[in-house]
């Protein structure tokens, strides 16, 4: 079973203490040199991951924390998760509530963490080889910066 990255840029204007989803966003490749150099995911020990353990940002955009979650819903539906399943995750501690009895905090979702741009490269230079969409990340956050705003990579794995 492969692993993927699930990534969300955020900004945060300059002065301001709020951070906010980026609109333009970018689909990262698998590649699991770059997942351990920044995560220390699939890493079996060889690398010292930069971001690691970090969790998801207390003051990450909500809808960056809603990508984080099922609906709760008994619907039926593709996308939720039934209120009796969503306890019984978060009685056995793979999940928490978000917004309780809305959202639930997917349990096959784990080592969120967040970047800044310059980690973000220190990764990539670390890294055995990448696709473009790593290289397009770096120039909206470049981009981003030369703006005047602050900006950082939320992120988390799934397997």
């Amino acid at each position: 079973m492969g692993c993927d990255i699930h990534e969300y840029l955020e900004y945060r204007p300059n002065g301001n203490t709020t951070w906010y989803i980026h609109r333009a966003s970018v689909s990262l490749g698998r590649n699991y040199s770059v997942f351990a150099h920044l995560a220390g995911v699939r890493n079996y020990g060889e690398v010292t991951p930069i971001a690691a353990g970090r969790g998801l940002p207390v003051d990450a955009d909500h809808r960056t924390r809603c990508e984080n979650c099922v609906y709760v819903s008994d619907s039926g539906r593709d996308g939720t998760v039934s209120r009796e399943r969503a306890e019984g995750w978060i009685k056995s501690g793979s999940s928490k509530w978000y917004h309780e009895g809305v959202f639930v905090t997917n349990p096959d979702w784990h080592s969120h963490s967040w970047c800044t741009l310059a980690e973000l490269k220190l990764a990539l230079e670390r890294s055995e080889g990448y696709d473009d969409s790593y290289r397009y990340l770096v120039a909206i956050m470049e981009l981003t910066e030369q703006l005047g705003h602050e900006c950082r990579l939320v992120f988390w794995f799934d397997n």
